[in-house]
């Protein structure tokens, strides 16, 4: 017995029959995708096809999965790009719209009659097994004399649920024990995602934050919290590394671009920033790293994260004295407001660095502050410079080189990027000053930062653009 509208909305409404959309497209539309009994489903950017220099699949002697591994590839179509399908060609392709059957229903996958007619098949093996979860599997030919273009978004298919005379005893299922496991080699969203950063078009993807980092240890400590990264050199231009976290919430993620600067100080700093918002354009852009603290308003390992930057350089020099002249680069009101905001304290869990006081039986609890971050041109080792700085910015609890750059470069811009800085405490900047901490408090600042950025401070890019586009 198949389904009826009004018996598959009943069933979504309860979750019996769930219908949701990948990442990165628009969301499903009932009123326009539901029809008397069949529900439309679109056409996705990600596509596997068989190498051209593979002449036989060996189905004798190789497994499913080598095959998948070894002599396919992954071809992802930009949302306004367009696909060309050659005649006689395959390729195996995924819905936008996601599913999930229960036990008693099966789905049946037919062509659209338009879409048939103009010589394209879409489907060889229309069963949907109950318990299914994922994607609907397509499987493209061309069977004209002359190619076929397509596009994302496309409606390419319909689905037609049937209801079953019972509850299925071994349903479509995820453990490698069930009988369907891993019996497709359709690219699920699941297998590609650090396949899909070799073959992705990073042209057509906007960055959300920029991370600029003054040490290796700074950058590696970031690199270590991103879901995939990729190390990027292209001619004359300094090393980037592009990466991705994943929002756990929404299985939405931001695009991410790491560097690190070749140099210390606020000039080294502002003119490395400018040629990362040049080249990537991101939304976002935090300096990530250590710093010294200030006694007794925070300890070692915590994490600070910048209301403003205080820049304590200029000066104006007088027949009396240097008469300072501090400058103030705000952090981005909305990033910082996400911050004081963020109360969850599970990203210590992601720190590996041994701490340095773990002899100690007590281990002081990590504290995050809020409040304001020095930046000045020299390494800070002397408690009556630090003395100093206090009386000219109560407010100050950590003292480090670059910030002042990295915010001057974002404010600069024809439109502003949002600017943030957060740091860890490796020592006091005093006469002690040691290197014992460092490796720590990198990684603390790190994990600070990408775990806020998984709380999904702001939406990620392409979902913004995404909700702004037509579908079809």
């Amino acid at each position: 017995m198949f389904l009826v509208d009004r018996d598959i909305k009943k069933l979504m409404a309860q979750d019996a029959l769930q219908i949701s959309v990948g990442e990165d497209y628009p969301p499903f539309n009932p009123l326009e995708q539901i029809g008397a009994s069949t529900v439309d489903f679109r056409l996705g950017r990600v596509f596997r096809k068989y190498r051209s220099e593979v002449c036989t699949i060996d189905l004798t002697q190789d497994s499913i999965e080598r095959i998948q591994r070894e002599e396919t590839e992954i071809i992802e179509v930009p949302l306004d790009g367009e696909l060309v399908i050659h005649p006689g060609e395959f390729l195996l392709g995924l819905t936008v719209e996601e599913i999930r059957l229960p036990a008693n229903i099966s789905g049946l996958i037919a062509t659209r009659s338009s879409i048939a007619r103009l010589g394209l098949s879409v489907v060889e093996q229309p069963l949907i097994h109950p318990g299914y979860e994922g994607s609907v599997a397509l499987q493209l030919r061309n069977t004209l004399d002359r190619p076929i273009k397509l596009k994302p978004l496309l409606v390419i298919c319909q689905v037609m649920f049937i209801l079953g005379t019972n509850t299925a005893e071994r349903p479509y299922g995820t453990s490698d024990t069930d009988k369907y496991f891993n019996e497709s080699i359709v690219p699920q969203y699941s297998q590609i995602g650090a396949e899909l950063g070799k073959y992705r078009k990073t042209q057509h993807t906007p960055i959300d934050f920029a991370f600029v980092t003054a040490l290796p240890k700074e950058r590696d400590a970031i690199l270590k919290q991103l879901d995939t990264y990729e190390r990027i050199q292209q001619g004359f231009e300094p090393t980037y590394y592009r990466g991705r976290i994943i929002i756990p919430a929404t299985h939405e993620s931001y695009e991410v671009v790491v560097t690190m600067l070749l140099g210390m100080g606020t000039g080294e700093a502002a003119i490395a920033s400018m040629e990362v918002l040049r080249r990537w354009r991101p939304a976002n852009v935090i300096m990530v790293g250590i710093a010294a603290g200030v006694p007794g308003k925070v300890t070692l390992g915590d994490v600070v994260v910048a209301d403003f930057v205080f820049y304590y350089e200029l000066a104006k020099r007088t027949s009396r004295g240097e008469q300072r002249r501090g400058q103030y680069f705000p952090s981005d009101r909305l990033l910082y407001d996400r911050a004081l905001a963020y109360e969850a304290s599970d990203w210590t869990q992601k720190i590996s660095t041994k701490r340095p006081d773990t002899l100690h039986r007590d281990l002081p609890v990590l504290s995050v502050h809020f409040g304001a971050i020095a930046s000045g041109e020299k390494i800070l080792a002397d408690a009556k410079t630090l003395a100093r700085l206090l009386d000219e910015c109560p407010e100050l609890l950590a003292v480090a080189m670059e910030g002042a750059g990295v915010a001057g470069a974002a404010s600069h811009q024809a439109q502003p990027t949002r600017f943030l800085e957060v740091r860890s405490i490796c020592d006091y900047g005093n006469e002690q000053k040691n290197d014992d901490w460092q490796a720590f408090a990198a990684e603390a600042a790190a994990a600070f930062t990408v775990s806020l950025l998984r709380s999904r401070p702001v939406p990620p890019l392409m979902t913004a653009e995404l909700l702004t586009q037509p579908l079809d």
